[in-house]
């Protein structure tokens, strides 16, 4: 059994770098990465809504926003971890279906940022999101319906 129990695997896990074996995973880390960094926006967005004294629903929505990212990032890390290898842990469609989720929301944020003019990187990153999630989704239906799995 390994000392210190949970609290100290837990701090393991935070602690130690995603295992990266192949592209695929590779590509779950840049969007967990592209996403952290818009965590930090959002949470910079909060910080400031609360230090300049903004109204409750500007803080609100800051917070929504961020909260929103957070389990964005989760997700990501999930399908990040199940693509590195290993025992798979994600059963039947879920790893599809994960993916399309992920595909969706950043098809729909960059056609968001695109309508605002938000900026081109915000713009391809999104796409660029989109298009890996989609086509990995894509994927894992084809294995699901050739029973690879």
């Amino acid at each position: 059994p390994a000392r210190g129990g949970a609290p100290l695997r837990i701090a393991r896990g935070f602690l130690s770098l995603p295992k990266i074996s192949d592209w695929n995973s590779a590509g779950y880390l840049a969007v967990a990465i592209f996403v952290g960094c818009l965590k930090l926006t959002r949470a910079t967005a909060v910080y400031r809504s609360v230090v300049n004294g903004a109204g409750p629903f500007m803080f609100a929505g800051n917070f929504i926003s961020l909260s929103n990212y957070v389990l964005i990032s989760l997700v990501a890390f999930a399908l990040q971890k199940e693509s590195s290898g290993g025992t798979p842990q994600m059963k039947g469609a879920n790893f599809a279906q994960l993916n399309f989720v992920l595909a969706v929301v950043f098809g729909a944020k960059a056609v968001f940022w695109n309508t605002i003019g938000a900026g081109m990187p915000l713009v391809a990153g999104a796409a660029t999101a989109t298009a890996f999630t989609a086509g990995n989704g894509i994927n894992s239906l084809k294995k699901i319906m050739l029973n690879l799995y």
